[in-house]
């Protein structure tokens, strides 16, 4: 196609050549066939020729023409296509080396924010943390672990972790131990033992606290029941009836049936003893008629010694008694109102 072009040209120009001569032959054969006095039939002929001649010579001409234009057109067409591919092949490679910078600055960054980025994630750990808000923490040190491969680092958080549990742990049951002992300092064993089920309740790994504070609980029981007997005895023998009574009634709670059985001699003298002293006592408010105090330890007698015979003869002078005791406190306010 390059070469083409040059022998377009000279085929064009031997046209025009053949074109002109043409013309020419004509103008011959018209001066011919008009010269005056000629009869010959050759130059009408030959002028008939002639144009026939100049006919084809110029739409071969104008073909040639015709051609040559489509043919520059084509041409400037394949050149137009040829410099725009080599263009798209120099764009093309200007993309793949600007994909390769690409790729490569990806990388870059990735190795130069890779410290940022572990900082980051290894502050949020710790918030996590922080917050206890355990299984988001653990969840975030799996990824240290793996998108950055921070093994060492991510087990010593997970020891942390675990050292904060222990921590709390021991906090809380050493809460849950502190109200325990002031339940045992109160001899309160039903608080005690209520205790004990809320610490089941709310801590069940910790089987070993539980079995302690159970054997503390019946330790405690047992030392105090073993005062509570030494108490007892020291009252007998110092003849410390309403002490006695009052350890005694403390006692009964520890006591078995066969403990029971030997104290039993014992805590009749006792009670017997208390019995004779609030009767004299008992009598000696009737004999000076303080019907008020005299009426208040009947109501003790009763209800201390229910069985007792001086019970039983006091209960049928108890209403009298009572409006004896109520007159005296009307007559006493009365003075009182007076005095005012």
């Amino acid at each position: 196609m390059a070469d083409f072009e040059p022998r377009l040209i000279s085929v064009r120009a031997l046209g025009g050549t053949v074109l002109i001569l043409s013309v020419v032959l004509v103008l011959v054969c018209v001066v011919g066939t008009f010269q005056e006095g000629s009869d010959s039939v050759f130059w009408p002929i030959a002028l008939v020729i002639s144009l026939v001649c100049v006919i084809l010579t110029t739409a071969s001409y104008v073909l040639m023409k015709i051609l040559g234009a489509v043919e520059s057109n084509t041409y400037k067409q394949a050149e137009l296509l040829n410099r725009l591919f080599k263009h798209l092949d120099r764009v093309n490679q200007q993309l793949s080396k600007l994909n390769e910078n690409i790729l490569l600055s990806e990388d870059a960054k990735a190795i130069a924010f890779r410290e940022k980025d572990f900082n980051a994630l290894r502050q949020a750990i710790d918030e996590e943390i922080e917050k206890q808000n355990w299984e988001s923490a653990e969840y975030l040190i799996r990824q240290m672990e793996q998108k950055f491969g921070y093994r060492t680092q991510a087990q010593q958080l997970r020891n942390k972790i675990e050292q904060i549990k222990q921590e709390q742990f021991a906090q809380a049951i050493a809460e849950e131990k502190e109200k325990f002992e002031k339940y045992l300092a109160e001899y309160d064993w039903t608080g005690a033992a209520n205790e004990i089920a809320l610490i089941k309740q709310k801590f069940p790994a910790a089987e070993n606290e539980i079995r302690q504070l159970e054997e503390r609980l019946e330790a405690a029981k047992t030392a105090r029941k073993k005062q509570l007997l030494n108490l007892w005895d020291q009252a007998v023998k110092k003849n410390e009836i309403d002490r006695g009574i009052e350890i005694l009634k403390e006692l009964d709670r520890y006591l078995t049936p066969n403990e029971v059985a030997a104290l039993e001699e014992s805590a009749r003298g006792v009670f017997r003893a208390k019995l004779h002293n609030l009767g004299m006592q008992f009598s000696l408010l009737v004999t000076e008629k303080i019907w008020d105090k005299a009426y208040e330890v009947a109501n003790e007698i009763i209800n201390e010694f229910p069985n007792s015979r001086m019970a039983q003869e006091i209960r049928e002078r108890i209403d009298a008694l009572r409006e004896k005791a109520r007159a005296m406190k009307t007559e006493s306010q009365e003075r009182e109102d007076s005095a005012q």
